[in-house]
């Protein structure tokens, strides 16, 4: 598509859904991404982390909820969220600043696993966090039985199956809290998490293409999309896009 219009050939991916959805006059589109990050122990803990993500999670009047799950392992953090693509944006936004923190920073390593655009629905209907209780493993010692490519389907799966599990577990039920809380008591015992090796692993070592880092996404929505890009006159494709959904 052309255009002679310099402001509208200038429009990032982001401003165009959105004008989009305002224009349909409904509520933004629901989205669900995973991200894996490695704990930078140095200046945080398990626990800092955990308060950190509720409390900039906590349902407001001033915009729409983010809900999903955050997975705490000794050294890295599964994380699964939904909402707008909006709260999205600004959740990796918030990454990104806190991984270039220097000194201060409380994350590295992180890699957005998976996003699935426009979900019918959401499996989660509040954020929580979950500090796991395990003993830690050296990921640097891990080798896969499968190729890199398998090993993030097989964890999408696992984590597909945990969160439909856990939307079933909350159907029907009188005072969601409690039920919630019980379910994060027992996550390990009753539940497949993916394990601490394989999200180790995808955050320190994998070099599969299709992990990207939140910065990269970040320049996607960033960056005008009806421009030629020097990627675009290279063969072949240059790697580090996202799975998507």
């Amino acid at each position: 598509k052309h255009s002679d219009n310099i402001d509208e050939l200038a429009e990032s991916l982001f401003t165009r859904r959105v004008r989009a959805l305002k224009q349909k006059d409904r509520k933004e589109e629901h989205h669900r991404i995973v991200t894996v990050s490695k704990i930078f122990h140095e200046n945080t803990t398990q626990q800092a982390i955990a308060e950190y993500y509720e409390r900039i999670f906590s349902p407001s009047p001033d915009q729409e909820n983010i809900t999903g799950l955050l997975l705490i392992y000794p050294n890295h953090l599964l994380h699964i969220l939904e909402g707008s693509i909006n709260r999205i944006i600004k959740y990796l936004v918030d990454v990104d600043r806190i991984e270039n923190a220097g000194e201060d920073n409380m994350l590295s390593h992180t890699n957005i696993v998976n996003i699935s655009y426009n979900i019918h629905e959401r499996l989660y209907t509040v954020y929580r966090a979950k500090v796991l209780e395990l003993e830690s493993q050296n990921v640097a010692i891990y080798e896969p039985n499968d190729t890199d490519d398998k090993l993030v389907m097989e964890t999408m799966t696992q984590i597909t199956k945990l969160s439909e599990k856990i939307y079933q577990e909350l159907q029907n039920v009188d005072i969601i809290e409690t039920k919630i809380k019980d379910i994060l008591e027992h996550i390990r015992e009753n539940y497949v998490v993916p394990p601490q090796v394989v999200v180790g692993y995808l955050s320190e070592i994998s070099t599969f293409a299709g992990l990207t880092k939140p910065s990269a996404y970040l320049e996607m929505h960033i960056n005008p999309f009806d421009t030629s890009l020097e990627s675009d006159k290279t063969w072949p494709v240059v790697d580090g896009i996202a799975s998507y959904n």
